[in-house]
């Protein structure tokens, strides 16, 4: 649009924002999901690894949260998954978690990477796709949960009211945080 010379332009947008959080407050949640993701496959499957080896994923969940661009979230869940593949089964609450951290870090990662180093991603926004992400984790514990009694183990009475639990409270944090009539970004 052209605007004739001498027309009156306006000289800035005021843009209202709600709670914000920084592109390295993304990256240190990034940084630390990532931190527990290796610390739940390490402790809870076969005997702890060397120490050059714990300093190789230290250092690769750091390079991680630096650069959620590169390929390296991924490296990082595909080395972990070797890790758990290569050593005994997990108990079934932390194979549980294992599922839930790799998808909160795969999500926080693709978060990261969308987000400049300046910017502010506001809460609202990031509490609007964590709901997205309780929604598909409730269906995959279930898968999990599937899979470790397809696979010949059998569930101690604990192990089924722990999933009964987490898979409940998935569900109810989905429906408590219903999807509004009008989307954010529509509202005027």
């Amino acid at each position: 649009m052209r605007l004739r010379p001498g027309a009156p332009v306006a000289p800035e947008v005021d843009v209202r924002l709600g709670a914000c959080v920084s592109t390295v407050g993304v990256r240190a949640a990034l940084g630390v999901l990532g931190g527990l993701l290796v610390l739940v496959a390490f402790t809870t499957t076969g005997a702890p690894p060397p120490p050059v080896v714990v300093g190789g994923f230290a250092v690769l969940v750091v390079a991680t949260a630096v650069r959620p661009r590169a390929v390296l979230p991924g490296l990082l869940v595909g080395l972990v998954g070797l890790r758990v593949l290569l050593t005994q089964p997990p108990p079934l609450i932390a194979l549980m978690a294992l599922v839930l951290l790799v998808h909160l870090v795969l999500w926080c990662a693709a978060v990261a990477a969308r987000t400049s180093s300046h910017a502010r991603v506001e809460v609202a926004v990031l509490g609007a796709m964590l709901r997205d992400v309780a929604w598909v984790q409730a269906g995959a514990q279930v898968l999990t949960v599937g899979a470790v009694v397809l696979s010949g183990a059998t569930l101690a009475g604990g192990d089924v009211l722990r999933v009964v639990a987490i898979v409940g409270a998935m569900l109810a944090a989905g429906l408590v945080r219903s999807r509004p009539a009008e989307s954010w970004w529509q509202r005027r």
